[in-house]
């Protein structure tokens, strides 16, 4: 196998920004030092704490007041497939603010200044190109207004969705390393009778059940403060036991798809050690197979995520 370069991706994060309201529909903003601009509240998220943890910190650190927690307001994917820094906004609501201190005063050298101000005020911030993150928080305050909540899941559990990592895995003899899904979200069973079945028997499409997962290529999300490849070499050998090296990369896998956007380079990989043993909740059976047998799984419906695969394999066959 020729030497391959790998993508220079930095360390994703994720940002949580809080949209503090009053009874009269102001909102708080905080002036940085950094770029002199106005912006919400916000503070990266933490390995050590939940994300709506990590808004509360926000609010705590750069604001005077206690006040309630409303829900995720906003997800803003702008910087999402930055290769150098890339990242997400999450906007949390926060309301019926009271003042808690009035001698804990911002770190000055992050905070310059602080004051409320109307949607009026807002607009004309925005105008004058003096609002960071502008089109999030005037997204924010737009689904606030509409009582609108982003379901953004479990992001400590699960890890951050708009971040993940994948790759193909090859042995000596180029066959190549592929895991059996060992649970399956009930609308993507391909069996159309089973997944009548559970309909049938009360399940919802996106329940996770024991079932034909189908056969896959290693991936998964990223933790927080973990970078796309130490991901993917965690993710190989949770989901198959082996321990691998990542010798470059073979593209990068976008998706606009709603509720499902993210960035995935796709790395080549080398098998070394192994199998140790896998998560069985996961994985029900690992196995190593040719091009031609992948082909083969492809065209008889058993590949659980065959455009991935497939584009996977058609880089690795040029190399």
């Amino acid at each position: 196998m020729k030497e391959q370069q790998t993508m220079g991706f930095g360390l994703p994060s994720c940002r949580v920004g809080l949209l503090l309201t009053d009874n009269t529909g102001g909102f708080f903003l905080v002036k940085r030092v950094n770029d002199n601009k106005w912006s919400l509240p916000w503070a990266y998220l933490r390995k050590d704490e939940d994300i709506e943890q990590a808004a509360e910190r926000a609010g705590m650190e750069q604001t005077y007041y206690d006040y309630d927690m409303n829900g995720a307001r906003y997800v803003d994917l702008q910087h999402m497939s930055d290769a150098l820094r890339p990242s997400v906004l999450v906007i949390y609501g926060a309301e019926h603010p009271h003042d808690i201190s009035a001698t804990d005063m911002p770190d000055p050298e992050i905070i310059s200044a602080t004051s409320w101000f109307d949607r009026a005020g807002i607009a004309k911030l925005s105008s004058d190109d003096l609002l960071h993150d502008a089109e999030a928080i005037l997204g924010a305050i737009d689904n606030l207004d509409k009582n609108v909540t982003m379901n953004i899941g479990d992001v400590q559990k699960w890890g951050l969705p708009w971040f993940r990592a994948g790759a193909l895995v090859y042995n000596g003899e180029r066959k190549i390393l592929m895991m059996h899904e060992a649970r399956v979200k009930v609308k993507k069973i391909k069996d159309p009778v089973l997944k009548q079945k559970l309909l049938d028997e009360g399940h919802s499409p996106s329940d996770w059940v024991d079932g034909d997962g189908g056969w896959n290529f290693p991936a998964g999300r990223l933790k927080v403060g973990e970078g796309f490849k130490e991901g993917i070499i965690r993710e190989i050998k949770e989901e198959s036991g082996w321990n691998v090296e990542i010798e470059g990369d073979l593209y990068i896998k976008q998706s606009k798809e709603p509720g499902n956007e993210h960035v995935m380079p796709v790395y080549l990989a080398s098998a070394f050690s192994g199998p140790e043993q896998f998560q069985t909740w996961e994985t029900s059976e690992i196995g190593w197979f040719t091009p031609e047998e992948i082909r083969e799984m492809n065209d008889s419906g058993a590949l659980r995520s065959p455009g991935f695969i497939m584009k996977s394999l058609e880089l690795f066959e040029k190399l």
